[in-house]
């Protein structure tokens, strides 16, 4: 079973694919995805008739997004890789935003708020099934915004990604679980 888990936003995301099974999970946080995590992803893992030794690898949101959520998720899978010897991946969090809109035409944003006004944002256009990026993984004032405005901006919701397209697309790296540092982006605040 492969475990995908995303906290880089307001929204916990845990995904499992087991075979052609995929289950979703997600949770609206209220700054507790640190004291969540691992009860919220028991109980959904124990629902699905799954436990904690049945996963074989690990995915986890690398951010951008939230400092502490991504060090969450990062904490996560860096420790349950290295206790059960388990091969430990990373994927951006704005690509899993994205994952679900890859194979349909069209002009995407994926944008993660970072407050004060700015976000972390990717910006896609898709035609005939192939990616383009436009803007790659950046932090910027949403003034940007005004730039794209025939974009469908994708923000955290309750609907997960689809994590088949994150494994389809190669949207994900192998990790040292010892070395592995999540993605910040960081800038001054204009």
């Amino acid at each position: 079973m492969k475990l995908f888990v995303d906290s880089s936003s307001k929204y916990l995301y845990i995904d499992v694919i087991d075979n052609d099974l995929k289950y979703s999970f997600s949770r609206l946080g209220k700054n507790d995805h640190s004291e969540m995590l691992v009860s919220s992803l028991e109980e959904y893992l124990e629902e699905l008739n799954y436990t904690v030794n049945d996963i074989e690898e690990v995915y986890i949101g690398r951010g951008p997004g939230s400092y502490t959520g991504v060090r969450i998720s990062g904490t996560f899978g860096k420790t349950i890789s290295f206790i059960k010897n388990l091969k430990f991946y990373s994927f951006s969090s704005l690509d899993y935003l994205l994952s679900s809109y890859l194979e349909k035409d069209g002009k995407y944003i994926a944008a993660i708020d970072a407050k004060k006004n700015h976000s972390y944002l990717k910006v896609i256009n898709v035609v005939n099934g192939k990616v383009e990026v436009v803007l790659d993984e950046t932090f910027s004032h949403n003034e940007i915004f005004e730039n794209y405005s025939d974009y469908l901006v994708i923000t955290p919701n309750e609907v997960n990604g689809n994590v088949n397209n994150i494994l389809k697309y190669n949207l994900y790296q192998e990790e040292d679980n010892l070395e592995y540092s999540p993605n910040y982006i960081r800038s001054e605040f204009n």
